[in-house]
């Protein structure tokens, strides 16, 4: 027979931990990878995420990104960029990554 599951309420360890953090904007970068239309571009993307999740991950990252700017937290955008040999066997997603 399965253990009961234990649920633990965390909210006095979460509400310590965020009384912790602080931000430098001297030692802090926000990073983001792969936010481009390939991915969350419903209607131009070749391999979109679910819609749910694009409009999710789009509304997060806009707030993140304007209380990083705010902040005056610097702004690193990164995305992969396939190599020549990558494309020739096959390894490229999108019909435009030739192009890049």
């Amino acid at each position: 027979m399965d253990r009961p599951i234990e649920i633990r309420d965390r909210s006095d360890y979460k509400r310590r931990m965020n009384q912790l953090l602080r931000i430098d904007p001297c030692r802090t970068v926000v990073l983001t990878v792969d936010m481009q239309n390939e991915y969350l571009d419903l209607q131009r993307g070749a391999a979109p995420v679910a819609p749910e999740d694009a409009l999710r991950v789009i509304g997060q990252s806009r707030r993140l990104l304007e209380f990083a700017r705010a902040q005056g937290v610097p702004v690193v955008h990164a995305y992969v960029k396939r190599r020549p040999v990558e494309i020739e066997h096959g390894l490229g997603l999108a019909p435009y990554v030739e192009a890049s």
